[in-house]
């Protein structure tokens, strides 16, 4: 009876040994993430997600390290786009993917588009080709003017 009460006290304790080391990787996987990893950046760095909030794309731009590419079309451009950049059309598939292929992929990327699509398509296709440091803006240009940045007409 003494060797069962023995077997199912270390079985016990065996289970809850399991657990705490389960829980001690999982907690050093989540503290290892960028979203929960010290990001504070400071005038010289920028710590950026793929995915940018119309805020956080506007403080990328003014840290003037960034190329800033529209990928719409070229009247989409004309009508309205962000100060600076430079337009790219997404649908002109053989022209723009020439285009990527001239940048260079250790260059400091920022896209958009008019609701997040295309651009999201073209920074897929940058991580592709190897780029490593593009971001595009979430929302595109219509969530850029719905948050109040100012546009070029």
């Amino acid at each position: 009876m003494s060797s069962d009460r023995e077997y199912m006290k270390i079985k016990k304790e065996f289970i809850i040994l399991i657990l705490l080391i389960a829980v001690v990787l999982v907690g050093a996987y989540v503290l290892n993430t960028p979203s929960f990893s010290n990001s504070s950046a400071s005038n010289s760095q920028v710590n950026l997600s793929e995915h940018l909030s119309p805020s956080d794309f506007k403080n990328a731009i003014d840290n003037g390290k960034y190329k800033l590419v529209d990928v719409r079309t070229p009247a989409e451009f004309n009508t309205e786009h962000i100060q600076g950049a430079s337009e790219s059309d997404f649908y002109q598939t053989k022209d723009f993917n020439t285009y990527l292929n001239s940048l260079d992929k250790n260059g400091k990327y920022l896209i958009y588009c008019h609701t997040g699509n295309r651009s999201g398509q073209t920074l897929q296709m940058m991580k592709e080709k190897g780029f490593t440091d593009v971001h595009d803006l979430s929302g595109g240009i219509n969530n850029w003017i719905a948050n109040g940045f100012p546009v070029v007409k």
